[in-house]
Order: C-alpha cells, then sequence, then structure tokens
C-alpha cells in the first residue's frame, strides 16, 4: 500500500490503518498506526478535521515533513515516507515515555545519549521547541533515546546570521528542557553546574517568548479536556 506525495489519498490511509494511536481534536490530529509498505508507520491525519484545522494542518505538516527531510538518516528521529495534502507518513519508533521514571532511572546511559542526539540535531541547524513535552521522548532497548513530533521545530540552517543567532538562542531553550527532565528522572547524574542552570532557567522561563506559547497552548488543552470530560447537564 502507498500513497501518492502529491495527492491526498484518505482511502488508502483507512485502508492502512492498524489502530488509532490518538483521535484528533481541536487542536491535534489524528494519529494512526499504519501497516504501510510492510512496516509498522505512523501517520498525522487532519484530512477529517473542520476546514479552518486542515488550512493550518496543511501549512504545519509542510514544516514538519521538510524539517524530518532535513533529519533524516539520524537515528532516533523519524525517517519521512510519505506526504499527502493532510497527512504525513513516518517511520514508527517503538520506545516507553518519558513519564515512565522507574525505568528512565534504571538506564544510565539515557540522557547523556539524548543530550547527544540533541545536538546532532542542532548540528543541522533544527531546533525541536517541544521538548518540555515528556510524550516528545521516547527510549527504547538499549538505553537508545527518540525524538517525535517536529511540528513545532523550526530550520534556522538558511537565515544567514540571523539563523545562527537564533540557533544559539532556540538551541538552548531545547538543552534546558532536557536539563529539566535529567533534574527530574535521574537527579543524581546532574551536575552542580548543571543544578544551578536549572534554577537558572526555571526562574528566567517566562521571558522566552516559546514559554509563553506552550504554557497558552497547555491552558487551552486543558480547558478543552475538561469541557469534553464534564458530564452533560
Amino acid at each position: 500500500m502507498s500513497v501518492s506525495p502529491e495527492k491526498p489519498d484518505p482511502e488508502a490511509l483507512d485502508a492502512a490503518t492498524v489502530r488509532f494511536l490518538r483521535r484528533r481534536t481541536w487542536l491535534n490530529p489524528d494519529l494512526r498506526l499504519l501497516l504501510w509498505e510492510g512496516q509498522l508507520s505512523v501517520a498525522k491525519d487532519w484530512g477529517k478535521s473542520i476546514l479552518l484545522m486542515r488550512i493550518y494542518g496543511r501549512w504545519n505538516l509542510r514544516r514538519e515533513w521538510k524539517l524530518l527531510q532535513k533529519l533524516k538518516g539520524i537515528q532516533g528521529v523519524p525517517d519521512p515516507l510519505s506526504r499527502t495534502g493532510d497527512a504525513i507518513v513516518m517511520t514508527y519508533l517503538e520506545g516507553t515515555p518519558l513519564s515512565n521514571r522507574l525505568a528512565v532511572e534504571l538506564q544510565s546511559e539515557f540522557f547523556p545519549r539524548l543530550e547527544q542526539l540533541v545536538s546532532d540535531i542542532h548540528e543541522r541547524g533544527v531546533v525541536h521547541l517541544d521538548l518540555r513535552q515528556r510524550r516528545n521522548i521516547l527510549f527504547g532497548a538499549n538505553s537508545e533515546p527518540m525524538i517525535l513530533d517536529f511540528g513545532a521545530g523550526l530550520d534556522l540552517s538558511g537565515w544567514g546570521w540571523l539563523g545562527w543567532v537564533g540557533l544559539s538562542w532556540l538551541s538552548f531553550l531545547d538543552r534546558m528542557a532536557v536539563l529539566k527532565h535529567k533534574v527530574k528522572y535521574a537527579p543524581d547524574q546532574v551536575t552542580p553546574s548543571e543544578r544551578n542552570r536549572a534554577i537558572w532557567a526555571k526562574k528566567a522561563r517566562y521571558f522566552w517568548p516559546p514559554n509563553w506559547f506552550h504554557v497558552i497552548k497547555t491552558r487551552i488543552r486543558r480547558y478543552l479536556r475538561n469541557v469534553q470530560e464534564s458530564p452533560e447537564d
């Protein structure tokens, strides 16, 4: 089963779907687990969202597709497989979410490898900007880290000196997000200088515009979740 990168083919996505990893909401697309050309894959699909969100979704998917192409070959980042008008298909990475605290604590090599993976991403001029979300970080066999969901990311490699400045600033945010998780899940691995940086970053976090967006987005999601979970009158 395959999909043309140029033309939307929702029927092919439906036929290849094994199950839904997450159903769509106002702010998020369907996340499908697919059996795609003989391998397990994942699709982000905005095809059944309302028109306004489909327009936003298409724009966002084009950006994420370009980032995945830029990062292709880095172990621990999904490879892009196919793109439709309302969906992208990428390789499926099997791992355990970072929120499984015990598993992280038992694997001492995880955070050094995660820090290296983030550095590899930055070396290609890309920043993730949503590593605060624990669901975007997985760990697999042998403490291998994986990073998902580049929908908020940026490719700054072609921006000249402005891109260099932006990469220096925004890559710092990615590193601070990783350090935040390291302090929480592997405190015995944190050096005194890292702990001081984490304390400073916690105090200064609201001075960074990406964190404003994160706070707004989190509050909207919480509100919508409460509306959906509240019983009808």
